[in-house]
């Protein structure tokens, strides 16, 4: 049976969009009957605790920095083993490797010159050793193919989901520790100041209604990196656990995702699980991903009656609070379980 070695060394880390793909996908791949033996690989300044997996092993790389791609190479050619990075990194021997998204190609100004070498050497990688490419939309698949040149019979589409809100308690206490939050009467965003997730726009909306009140979470919010745009109705606060995001999401008026650019989208997909209303913009991957489920809004226009906006995508469904009903088939679509089966679906054709 052969070996297949999965970079994990992203989830020592915060747990984003990319790391929920890699831990999610993880979780499933664990408990299904499969073809390879499944194995973890990390270096040893980067080991994350892996307790929610039962049958996979963590190797550790006795190597960090420089030297890491090398020795980690040489193991995988000792154990020919099928190498495997979910989180845009390098395609070693042949291996299998996820691009997101082409953001950094796109909005190359938000990144640093190490950062953007760093992405053009994992698109090189993935041009000449990798055995395929994995992407999450079908739009990231083409800005992929157009944008990048990479050709379009290499790609396979194995999108995100949202099945981990079911294990996610809402932690309600977060509206204690921010009484200036009244429950059903604000809008949220959870963002940062990537200028893709659009802050500016929440920014400008709030001022253009003095009368609503707008909630931001993300990232530690202070004035090192450049400040975030402001307005007396918009209150950040900061990072919030996985639990305090749902109750924010929960008891939300709407959810807020005005992205200039989006790979997949997976808050406002979260946020439909917990029966928010979503308005979404119209970039990117989000129509695609959320069809006639979600309200939507140019990136580009301030100009919006957000109640009108939602009264019109929803209807009598808000006031009867069964908003949650209408979304059955959007998240129908959307599985980790499906998602998991097709990694091993893919997996089994390389091993």
């Amino acid at each position: 049976m052969r070996k297949v070695c999965i970079a994990a060394g992203s989830l020592a880390g915060s747990i984003t969009g990319i790391e929920r793909y890699l831990k999610e996908i993880l979780v499933r791949l664990d408990v299904l009957p499969r073809e390879f033996e499944l194995e973890c690989v990390c270096s040893r300044d980067s080991v994350p605790n892996l307790d929610f997996l039962s049958d996979t092993r963590l190797v550790t790389i006795d190597a960090n920095g420089a030297r890491y791609l090398p020795t980690l190479r040489a193991y995988l050619r000792q154990e020919d083993a099928l190498y495997v990075n979910m989180s845009g990194g390098i395609a070693l021997n042949r291996g299998i490797v996820v691009f997101h998204d082409a953001r950094p190609a796109v909005f190359s100004k938000y990144d640093s010159p190490a950062s953007r070498a760093r992405y053009r050497m994992a698109l090189s990688y993935a041009r000449h050793q990798a055995c395929r490419i994995v992407t999450v939309s079908e739009f990231s698949k083409f800005e992929l193919v157009e944008r990048l040149g990479i050709g379009q019979d290499r790609i396979t589409v194995i999108g995100n989901a949202w099945q981990h809100m079911l294990d996610i308690e809402a932690d309600m206490d977060v509206f204690a520790e921010h009484p200036e939050i009244a429950r059903g009467k604000y809008y949220y965003t959870l963002g940062s100041r990537a200028p893709h997730k659009n802050l500016r726009w929440v920014a400008e909306v709030a001022r253009r209604n003095p009368d609503e009140f707008f909630v931001v979470a993300g990232k530690v919010w202070d004035d090192k990196g450049g400040g975030a745009p402001t307005a007396p109705n918009l209150l950040y606060v900061g990072y919030v656990s996985d639990e305090q995001s749902k109750a924010l999401m929960t008891c939300c008026k709407a959810f807020l995702h005005p992205s200039l650019y989006e790979g997949f989208g997976i808050p406002p997909l979260e946020a439909a699980s917990c029966g928010a209303p979503i308005v979404v913009s119209t970039a990117g991957s989000l129509p695609e991903v959320f069809g006639r489920y979600a309200a939507y809004v140019s990136p580009y226009d301030y100009d919006v009656d957000l109640d009108a906006l939602i009264e019109s995508a929803y209807g009598a469904e808000v006031a009867r609070g069964d908003i949650r009903l209408s979304y059955d088939e959007l998240l129908a679509r959307h599985s980790w379980d499906a998602s998991a089966r097709a990694w091993a679906e893919l997996l089994a054709e390389y091993v």
